[in-house]
């Protein structure tokens, strides 16, 4: 990349993905569920094609015939479909009816940020960002004075502190089960003790809610518990309510808006009322300008409630001691640019590298601590074909630094930039081993304190990682042979049948005798969705057993008992390319107790990372 920071290109690129996110994404409803106790939201069954991603669709709208009439609240993290969404009765769609959603214009600030550095070029600070390779690599001069030891870090944890510490840009490589988040929330704690003010980002309010409550253990476990009001969480919607209530010294913000909401509902209900009255009056007469005087003063009532509301919004954020929120929410809200002294950001892999300068610039010459891991998946590719906006978009900040492989990774390593945990709590041993001689040059090391779980009854061997062999199989045990009219591009009836054989006999036997979280992987959503779900749908499960599907890119963040991960074809190139390293990692880790990889071993041999996963377990 050239010296000087392409401004014109950038401005090109964030114009040219923001027409294509405002097309949205085509959806039919297929069920509607209200929620007696939440008014106006409701559940919407949906069948469309493609992925929802909350950094994008956070906020969005449901759009009918041209005309937003909802608000997207949430959304599964699996394949089921279910939106969950705030609006009027009146304005739900009916079952089979089509509707578009459209994600919130969270590019608006990128756009805004890059035709003010055209327009004045007194804005630019770019020199940061066009730099950070050179100045990760380098050595920091500054020598700090000696700490106390951290009890509550392990070794690597503690050596991350550190580094953060003695550096304005460092890294935090933390592979799964490591203990980033935990680590995270030690630093912010850290620095919180030394009178700075935090901004702690990520993707999804998931992610944000667990870096909020690592934040608030961590201070209670120094001995320094959180009070209420020093850490506001930005969210209109809290994804884990239940975890908030037990913290509610937390709930700051959230009170605030409820607040809010509440006076509001009563001016707008009061409005209504006057209207309603207004509509039966003579127009003209004294009566009737007497209501229209009613109902401006109820409209500047409620302009004065949302002006109160931002005001009070901005006295809480002004004084809290630690903010978290999502990144698209910081930038579209802004006050990434206000006076924090240390952004934290986590889950990098999938924050796109447009958002970087715009982050860095507002926020100035502030220390950052980066963490997340370079072998988890990147951000949602763009369906643009521009290359310019590809490289905005589809890349992340670790690909910006070349560290795509570990190769790419350990001069960061070295120079003490990037700090690795390399002790996982996670996975079994095996699965442990398998994951990181494939992704981590054998680096990452750990096992499970909990008694290792057999599967013997169900017809699976005892090892932590296993292949099931799809060469030669013939029964579809219990799927229908689909006709060659109907036949998916991505699916496999062999593999489906005997994941679904061993997922049955689990359920049926539960040999294990405890509590089992069963996850079923594929990389393409034809396996997942048309031909899993379904079926799925026919266990009968009891309490003990639960069972999901996933494809690979749904499933990052999550984990569970047993992973079966379905190839379905390892011959395709979907599973062989260069970046595919993401996609193996992804769900390979996912597993705590037993990975069950099954595909056919001859095609698995000619393929990268499907040999490697064979050599490693032989």
């Amino acid at each position: 990349m050239a010296r000087e920071f392409p401004y014109d290109d950038y401005k090109a690129a964030i114009e040219s993905e923001s027409g294509i996110r405002a097309a949205g994404m085509e959806a039919t409803v297929l069920a509607v569920e209200g929620d007696d106790s939440r008014e106006g939201c409701y559940a919407l069954g949906l069948s469309f094609e493609g992925r929802l991603d909350e950094g994008l669709y956070e906020n969005g709208s449901i759009v009918v015939d041209g005309v937003s009439v909802g608000r997207i609240v949430a959304f599964s993290d699996d394949e089921s479909g279910i939106v969950v969404v705030k609006m009027r009765p009146e304005n739900l769609p009916s079952v089979g009816s089509a509707i578009v959603m459209t994600p919130a214009d969270y590019l608006e600030p990128l756009r805004e940020f890059a035709n003010a550095v055209i327009e004045k070029p007194e804005m630019r600070n770019e020199s940061r960002f066009l730099s950070l390779r050179e100045h990760l690599l380098e050595e920091p001069a500054e020598v700090l004075p000696a700490e106390g030891d951290h009890p509550h870090l392990r070794w690597a944890q503690d050596l991350a502190l550190r580094e953060c510490r003695r550096r304005d840009f460092s890294l935090l490589w933390g592979p799964p089960g490591t203990g980033k988040s935990y680590t995270l929330g030690h630093i912010a704690a850290h620095y919180r003790a030394q009178g700075c003010r935090v901004l702690v980002l990520s993707t999804t309010n998931a992610a944000v809610d667990v870096a909020t409550f690592a934040i608030d253990d961590a201070c209670a476990r120094v001995g320094a518990p959180l009070a209420a009001g020093e850490l506001v969480r930005y969210a209109q919607t809290l994804t884990n309510p239940e975890e908030y209530d037990r913290r509610r010294h937390l709930m700051e913000y959230t009170k605030l808006l409820r607040k809010m909401a509440a006076m509001q509902r009563e001016a707008e209900k009061r409005l209504a009322m006057e209207r309603s009255v207004l509509s039966k009056l003579e127009r003209g007469s004294g009566l009737y300008a007497k209501a229209l005087l009613r109902i401006a003063g109820l409209v500047e009532e409620l302009r004065n409630i949302g002006q109160r509301r931002r005001d009070e919004v901005a006295a809480l954020l002004s004084t809290a001691k630690i903010v978290c929120s999502t990144v698209t929410s910081c930038l579209y809200n802004g006050f990434a640019s206000g006076n924090f002294d240390v952004v934290l950001v986590d889950e990098a892999s999938q924050i796109s590298l447009a958002v970087w300068p715009c982050l860095m610039n507002k926020s100035g010459g502030k220390k950052f601590v980066v963490s997340g891991d370079p072998m988890q998946l990147s951000p949602v590719q763009s369906r643009d074909t521009d290359i310019g906006t590809q490289y905005w978009f589809d890349q992340n900040i670790y690909a910006y630094l070349g560290m795509t492989t570990f190769r790419g990774i350990e001069p960061f390593y070295e120079a003490g930039a990037m700090t690795l945990l390399n002790e996982q709590t996670r996975m079994r041993k095996g699965i442990c081993d398998v994951v990181s001689r494939m992704f981590y040059n054998g680096l990452l090391v750990g096992d499970r304190a909990d008694a290792p779980v057999s599967l013997s009854q169900a017809g699976l061997s005892d090892g932590d990682v296993i292949v099931l062999d799809t060469d030669g199989a013939e029964e579809l045990h219990g799927f229908d042979r689909l006709p060659a009219s109907r036949l998916l591009r991505n699916a496999n009836l062999v593999s489906a049948g005997i994941v679904m054989k061993s997922v049955r006999d689990i359920v049926e036997t539960n040999p294990a005798g405890r509590k089992l979280d069963i996850l079923v992987i594929a990389p393409f959503r034809d396996q997942a969705k048309k031909i899993y779900s379904s079926r799925i749908k026919t266990l009968k499960l009891g309490d003990d057993v639960t069972v999901r599907v996933s494809t690979v890119h749904s499933c990052q963040g999550g984990e569970a008992d047993v992973v079966f991960f379905d190839l379905v074809n390892p011959a395709s190139g979907f599973l062989r390319r260069d970046d595919a390293a993401h996609l193996w990692c992804v769900a390979c880790s996912r597993a705590r107790q037993k990975l069950v990889v099954v595909g056919s071993r001859e095609a698995m041999r000619l393929g990268r990372y499907s040999s490697a996963l064979l050599r490693a377990i032989a």
